[in-house]
């Protein structure tokens, strides 16, 4: 159970490192994308694995909002774009 924490916030960390560091090179989204993938399918193995408790969630959820946070960032830009009309 351990080793899926472990990965899940290594997971985590590198994508925060990666998005801090290595946005300015051509592959950057791609690298961001197989690093949210992961994380993701750890998150869920650690909910399928673990009995869903208020604490495991939110340090699942924490995690997810902290390493993903590109993510998070892009689709707030998108809604607000879209309630003006302005979305790509």
């Amino acid at each position: 159970m351990y080793r899926f924490w472990f990965a899940f916030w290594t997971a985590s960390a590198l994508t925060v490192i990666w998005t801090r560091y290595a946005w300015m090179l051509r592959y950057y989204e791609w690298v961001s994308t197989i690093l949210g993938i992961i994380a993701v399918v750890l998150a869920v193995s650690i909910v399928r694995v673990a009995r869903p408790r208020v604490v495991s969630l939110g340090f699942v959820a924490l995690g997810l909002f902290v390493g993903q946070w590109w993510l998070v960032e892009s689709l707030l830009m998108q809604l607000v774009w879209s309630l003006r009309g302005f979305a790509p």
